[in-house]
C-alpha cells in the first residue's frame, strides 16, 4: 500500500492532471484537506503490509462509529484510462454457407471433399429425390437445377415464395431459399424443411385457388415424380464440412423398398392414383458446408443500452491469443435483439498479406471497442471491492465486457463513511489490483467487509 504524506511535512501531496499538468490552487485546498483528514485518522503507510495481515486487524463496530485498523485504509493514484467493450470468442469466416435442399434423398453424389477449393457455380452434388410435379416448377434458382430424365426444368420467371432468394443476417454471411436452402447456422436443415412446409401451402394455393379445379388437376398437385437435384455453390471457398453423408450409399434395396409406382392411370380419376415417398427409406439431404477462410471475424453479443456507443464502420482492435498478434478491424454488422435485449456484433479482422496466411477459423480471440473520452480511475486490491462478481476476470482475459458494478467504502472529510457504486474497468494479475472508476481521485478507502448500516458512521483508525 503506498504510504500517504502528511500535514505535519512542509510538502503537501500533488495530484497531476491527466496531461502531466498540476491542479490549481483549488485542487491544492482540497489535496490539504484530505490530508489532515489522513492525519486525523492517524494513518500510517504499510507497504509491506500483506492480505492476511489485512485480513487479521481488528475491526469494532459501535452504535455510531467503526473503528479499524490502520492496515485497512488505502490510498491510490489516479491514473488515465480508455473505456472500451471487451468480447472474446472464436474466429469465424465472414462468408460461409450450408448447401442443402428440404426434400428427402433417395441417393445422391458428392462432387468434392472435405478440404475442396470450389468455385461459385461449381457443382458440388447430384441428388436423386422425388418431389411433387406440381412443384417442378418452383424449385430451381441460380444454385440448383432440376432435371426430370435428361430434361432440364426451367424455372418460373415469376419469384413466388418457393424460388426467390433472401439475404439474412446471422453467424456468418449466408443466402436462403426453398429450391436450395443456404444458411450458415447449424440447423440449415430443419430451418429449409420448415421454410419448404410454409411455403407449399402457397404453391398448393395456385391449383386451389378456384372452385374449377379437375381431379385431373388435384392427381398432377399430389403425384410424386423422381428428379435430380443438382447443387451448386454461390461463394469461391473451401469445403469445410460435409454432413449426413449417409445419403450418398445409393443401395438397390434401398430404392426397392420405396412404394412401386403405378404406371397405369386409373379411369377413375378421383381415387388419386399417387406415388408416395417411404420416409422409412428416404434419407436426409446432405448438407455441405463452403467457406471462404481467408476472411475471417469475430461474432459475439453486446447489453442492448450499448447500442448509442456503437455503428458500423467503429475500428475494433483485435488479439489472436493463438499467434500473440494484434490486428485491426472494423464493425460490419450490428443486430439488436429486443426480446433478448442484446445486440450482436460483427466485426471482420483486416490482415496483410504475411499475417492473413496464419488465421485459421477456430482461433480463439478478443477484440475491444473503444468509446467516449480518456477518463481517470484508480486501482484498488481484491477486499476493498464488495457485491462483484470478479471471477471472469484473469491475466489471459483483464477487461470485461462490459465494466462490472460493485461498491467501495469511501472515507469522506467528515470521517464519515460512504458504501460508493463504482465500477470494475481492468484486472492487474501481477498485483492482484483492479482499475476502478466512480470514486474521487484522492479518496481513502476502507478496505474492511463492512456492514450495510455502517454507512454515514463516522470511522476512527487505532
Amino acid at each position: 500500500m503506498r504510504s500517504p504524506l502528511f500535514a505535519a511535512s512542509s510538502t503537501h501531496p500533488q495530484v497531476a492532471h491527466a496531461d502531466g499538468h498540476q491542479r490549481g490552487r483549488g485542487r491544492y485546498a482540497k489535496v490539504l484537506a484530505m490530508a489532515i483528514v489522513a492525519a486525523s485518522l492517524a494513518v500510517v503507510g504499510c507497504d509491506g503490509a500483506t492480505q492476511g495481515e489485512q485480513q487479521q486487524a481488528e475491526v469494532q463496530i459501535l452504535d455510531n462509529k467503526i473503528v479499524v485498523s490502520h492496515d485497512l485504509i488505502h490510498t491510490s493514484i489516479p491514473e488515465r484510462y480508455q473505456p472500451s467493450y471487451n468480447l472474446v470468442g472464436d474466429l469465424v469466416p465472414v462468408n460461409s454457407v450450408d448447401l442443402t435442399a428440404p426434400y428427402h434423398i433417395v441417393s445422391s453424389t458428392l462432387e468434392v471433399a472435405k478440404g475442396d477449393s470450389v468455385q461459385p457455380g461449381q457443382v458440388v452434388a447430384r441428388l436423386e429425390a422425388k418431389v411433387a410435379e406440381n412443384e417442378l416448377p418452383f424449385i430451381g434458382n441460380d444454385f440448383l437445377e432440376v432435371y426430370q430424365g435428361d430434361k432440364k426444368i426451367d424455372a418460373q420467371s415469376t419469384q413466388s415464395s418457393a424460388t426467390k432468394r433472401t439475404v439474412k443476417s446471422s453467424g456468418t454471411g449466408s443466402i436462403s431459399g426453398v429450391g436450395v436452402a443456404v444458411s450458415a447456422t447449424s440447423d440449415t436443415a430443419d430451418d429449409a424443411q420448415r421454410s419448404s412446409a410454409v411455403d407449399k401451402p402457397i404453391q398448393d394455393s395456385k391449383t386451389q385457388s378456384t372452385e374449377t379445379n379437375t381431379p385431373q388437376q388435384a392427381n398432377k398437385s399430389q403425384r410424386l415424380v423422381e428428379v435430380t437435384l443438382v447443387l451448386k455453390s454461390p461463394i469461391a471457398g473451401k469445403v469445410t464440412n460435409i454432413q449426413n453423408t449417409a445419403a450418398t450409399q445409393n443401395t438397390a434395396a434401398t430404392q426397392n423398398t420405396a412404394a412401386p409406382k403405378d404406371t397405369t392411370e386409373s379411369a377413375d380419376n378421383t381415387k388419386g392414383a399417387t406415388d408416395e415417398v417411404n420416409t422409412s427409406a428416404a434419407l436426409p439431404s446432405p448438407i455441405i458446408t463452403v467457406a471462404n477462410t481467408r476472411v475471417l471475424q469475430l461474432i459475439a453479443q453486446l447489453p442492448l443500452e450499448t447500442q448509442s456507443q456503437l455503428s458500423v464502420g467503429k475500428p475494433v482492435n483485435f488479439t489472436v491469443f493463438d499467434l500473440h498478434k494484434e490486428f485491426t478491424g472494423q464493425i460490419s454488422h450490428i443486430t439488436p435483439d429486443a426480446n433478448n435485449h442484446t445486440l450482436t456484433v460483427h466485426a471482420p479482422l483486416i490482415a496483410g498479406e504475411n499475417t492473413a496466411s496464419l488465421l485459421k477459423p477456430g482461433m480463439r480471440a478478443s477484440m475491444s471497442i473503444e468509446y467516449g473520452q480518456i477518463e481517470l480511475g484508480v486501482r484498488l486490491p481484491r477486499e476493498a471491492i464488495h457485491e462483484a462478481n470478479l471471477q471472469p476476470l484473469t491475466k489471459k482475459n483483464p477487461r470485461p465486457t462490459t465494466p462490472i458494478h460493485g461498491y467501495v467504502w469511501i472515507v469522506g472529510q467528515d470521517q464519515s463513511l460512504s458504501y460508493t457504486p463504482i465500477q470494475v474497468v481492468e484486472y492487474f494479475a501481477d498485483s492482484d489490483q483492479f482499475l476502478v472508476s466512480g470514486i474521487s481521485n484522492e479518496s481513502l478507502v476502507c478496505l474492511a467487509d463492512l456492514p450495510k448500516d455502517s454507512d454515514g458512521k463516522i470511522l476512527s483508525v487505532q
